[in-house]
């Protein structure tokens, strides 16, 4: 018996280049470059160190183009333990 063709291929939204570079493609949307998680400290701190500390949303846009596993979660919490950045917190709590 032959078995019989899917008449839907299933498609990942995902692609390599000439130089061998992973993409990832999600619906209307641009293409953005799919790093390893072991160079999250790497890129963070040249977005968030290296930039004047700014907040996770200047850190984020900065990133546009490029995806991590659970990108957004690592910046915040990468941010959230940046000791220059607690450093200079301003106090939100009631005295």
């Amino acid at each position: 018996m032959e078995a019989s063709q899917d008449p839907i291929k299933a498609r990942l939204p995902y692609s390599l280049d000439d130089q061998g570079l992973l993409y990832f493609h999600p619906l209307n949307a641009e293409p953005s470059l799919c790093l390893p998680k072991a160079m999250t400290k790497d890129i963070f701190a040249l977005v968030h160190d290296e930039q004047g500390h700014q907040g996770f949303q200047a850190a984020w846009h900065k990133l546009r183009g490029i995806t991590f596993y659970k990108g957004a979660k690592l910046l915040r919490d990468y941010i959230t333990h940046c000791p220059v950045c607690r450093d200079n917190a301003v106090p939100r709590h009631k005295p």
